[in-house]
Parts: structure tokens; sequence; C-alpha cells
């Protein structure tokens, strides 16, 4: 059996595809485990597609799947509990709804929260109960035969456990893609990353999307012969057409437009402006500020937050609305480094990078998959000539194929990437067994 282990909203988004397309070859069960507690799996539109088209998909928390002793379930019913992953807005709406028995619940589950994750989970739950020991007892009881992590450091939930469980029983781990790196050859990528990731946590086999990912890897000490290269499963042609039809709808802005060109910029994941922090920050006030534009700006999903403050109130933050019916809304796509820009090359919007945000070194600007510009004047310039030309995209579309070939196929243009993945899987499964 095969055991997909899940945590944030970027590695279900790279891995759903795979599981889906696992799930159409194989009528044998499919375990999607996730370790975050605070990730609703009960909401995730796409983990719910898997549901109802599947039967044999078993979507939970690896906290519920093997539950030994008493105590096992106890905790488990404390941590997969709904109550812990209400948030402070939800707590609030309950008081203002009068639910007052409710509130007091989730008052409780709160300050059962502060001490449970930040003291007993990491010194006392995850070390007795959740150690090799339960689960090399896990594994023999699920029969499994794959694991398949994302690029996920080894100290974070369960993972080590799981691990060190695997290599003594002889079972192969794979790390499959939980985004899709755009940073070039010649970057200098954090070494801290892959050691962490990668290096550290000692996978059996890695899957990355393309080329010059697996090159920073093998600079980096990653052994090539554990590299498999099989492109992106999120952004490859067949899951995008079934990703557009899933998505849910959400509500965009239609009042007070007036003909403005609607910009959205998307942030990038970690804190790692620097000193750009103050020119991003600046610059995206100075463009809400241009009254023929309409801007939005789009957090990261990995981390839903913005890493500078005081943006003014005419500028939306879009918390709450995916990406993908942004960018349909849009006319101009704004960014740097987060994999979701490629749905701005796919959906045929203009995207500009503004290079001036960082230091970094990337593919489509060096294929020529973009509009690149230098500085605050040079955006305002695109931004008028694009609304006054509304149809002109400012590169061309031979530069986007072979920059998305490069990327979203591994260099092999018309690759079949999910049955791709299936065949890597099915062949580590089979050195497992």
């Amino acid at each position: 059996m095969i055991l997909f282990f899940i945590r944030t909203f970027n590695d279900v988004d790279h891995m759903v595809p795979i599981i889906y397309k696992l799930a159409q070859h194989s009528s044998r069960k499919i375990f999607v485990l996730c370790q975050n507690p605070f990730f609703e799996i009960a909401d995730d539109y796409r983990l719910n597609f898997l549901k109802e088209k599947f039967s044999h998909v078993m979507i939970d928390y690896i906290y519920n799947s093997y539950l030994p002793t008493v105590m096992h379930r106890v905790i488990a019913f404390l941590i997969c509990n709904r109550y812990i992953r209400k948030t402070s807005k939800e707590g609030l709406a309950l008081l203002c709804r009068f639910k007052l028995k409710e509130f007091v619940m989730w008052c409780s589950f709160m300050v059962f929260l502060k001490f449970f994750y930040e003291w007993s989970y990491g010194r006392f739950v995850k070390k007795k109960y959740f150690a090799e020991r339960w689960a090399e007892r896990f594994l023999r009881e699920m029969n499994a035969t794959l694991l398949v992590f994302d690029h996920i450091d080894s100290k974070q939930y369960l993972t080590e456990s799981l691990l060190k469980a695997s290599k003594k029983i002889g079972i192969q781990t794979v790390g499959v893609p939980n985004g899709l790196p755009l940073f070039s050859d010649s970057s200098m990528i954090n070494f801290d990353v892959y050691y962490r990731e990668e290096l550290k946590t000692n996978l059996d086999y890695l899957i990355v999307p393309h080329k010059v990912e697996a090159n920073h890897r093998i600079r980096f000490g990653f052994n090539p012969e554990k590299l498999k290269i099989a492109g992106s499963a999120r952004f490859c042609d067949e899951w995008e057409k079934i990703l557009h039809k899933i998505v849910p709808s959400n509500q965009l802005p239609n009042h007070k437009l007036n003909g403005k060109l609607k910009v959205v910029y998307m942030e990038r994941g970690l804190d790692r402006h620097g000193h750009y922090k103050g020119i991003i920050k600046d610059t995206l006030r100075k463009i809400g500020d241009l009254d023929f534009i309409y801007l939005i700006v789009k957090p990261h999903t990995r981390n839903n937050k913005l890493y500078y403050e005081d943006l003014p109130g005419h500028i939306d933050i879009a918390y709450d609305i995916n990406s993908i019916n942004l960018i349909r809304w849009s006319d101009v796509v704004m960014g740097t480094v987060s994999s979701i820009l490629l749905e701005a090359l796919i959906q045929d919007k203009v995207f500009i990078y503004p290079k001036f945000f960082n230091k970094d070194k990337m593919l489509f600007e060096e294929m020529g998959a973009c509009l690149a510009v230098n500085s605050y004047d040079e955006i305002v310039t695109a931004l008028r000539k694009i609304r006054s030309e509304p149809n002109c995209i400012p590169y061309s579309k031979e530069n986007v194929g072979q920059f998305l070939a490069n990327t979203v196929y591994g260099g092999l243009y018309g690759r079949d990437v999910l049955n791709d993945y299936v065949k890597l899987l099915h062949s580590l499964e089979n050195k497992s067994i």
C-alpha cells in the first residue's frame, strides 16, 4: 500500500494530481495522511475531489490511523478535533452569534492548544506515543510498500519516526515536489533549505520537476543517482484542465473598476526580502495610487501573510481568494519567485517581473518568458502601454512555450507527466517489495 503524507496547502496542491493518476491506474487502497493537525482536510476542495471520485482513496490525519492504546485514542481525539483548528475570527463569530456553549468550548481548546502544541506535543507526545516503535508497528499494520512525502524537513511532525521505521523495515521513501522552483542555474540558492529538506532528511529518492533543480541539489551534495526528473504534476496540461473545473468560485471585485487595469501581485513564500522589503512596499503603494490601476496583493499560500505592513486601504489583500480565480480576473500579474506565476503564462495573462524586488536570477527572465522591469517608472510605462493595447503580450509565445517545456515538462515537450510519476512510484514500490 502506498502512503502519501501531506501537511500544508502547497504540498497538497502538488501531490493531489499524482494521487489522482495513481488512483486511476489501480483500485488498490491509497492512504493520504495529514501530519499537520492545523490543516483542515475536510474543507480542502482538492482532497474532496479525490474522495468523491475514488472510493479507494482514504484521507485522514495520521494520528487517527493506528490507535494501539487508550492513550493514543485520547490524543488522536484531541489533536484531530475540529475545535482546535478554529481561528480567533471563528471564535469571535461564535460569540457574536450568542453560541455561548460553543464559544466556551472553543476557549477551552485554545488553552489546551497553547499548552499541548507549545510544550506537550514536541517534548512528550511525539517522543513517547508516536516515536519509532509506534511508526514501525503502524507501517506493518498498514502493510505499507512506499512512503511518499513532499520535500520536507525530517524534524517536522512524525517524519523522523516514519523515516527511521521505514529504513528498519526496508520500505522505500520518496520526496515529490511541493512547489516548482524557478531559479536559474546561476542563482545562489540558500544551502540551508537543501540541507534540511533533502540531505538531512535522507529520503531514498527525490523527484524534481526539471534539470536546473536537479543541478542545484547535486551542487550541494545530493547523490545524483537518487534524483529523478519528472516535470510538474501541478502545472501539466492534464491536471490544469481538471483543476480549473473543480476550483471553488470566489467573489471578486466588480465595483469601482471604471475601466481600470486589474493588477495582481503574487507575494513570495518566506520573509527573504532583506533590504528589498521597503522597495517592494513603496512600489506597491505607488502602483495602488495610480488612478488607472486596481491592485490586489495575494499573500503566498504557504504562510498566507504579508511581511510588510500598512499598505493603503484601497489596495486589497486577497487572503481568502484562490490564486487561479485571481489570475482569471486579472489583466496583469506581477511577481518574483512563486510558481503560481506560471498560471499567468498558462492563462495568457501579461506577466511583469519586477526584477528590482530581489537579487535572484529567474528562469522566466533568462528565457524571455516575461516582461522584466528594472524600476517603478518602467512598471508604470508598461502598465500604461498594456492598458492602451490590451491584446498585446510583450514577449513571444515561443519563449513561453520553451520555458514551460523546460520547467513543467522536465525538458521533454509533450511529456505525459502524470503517467511518468505513476511509473516512477511503482518502480520504487517494487524495490520495497
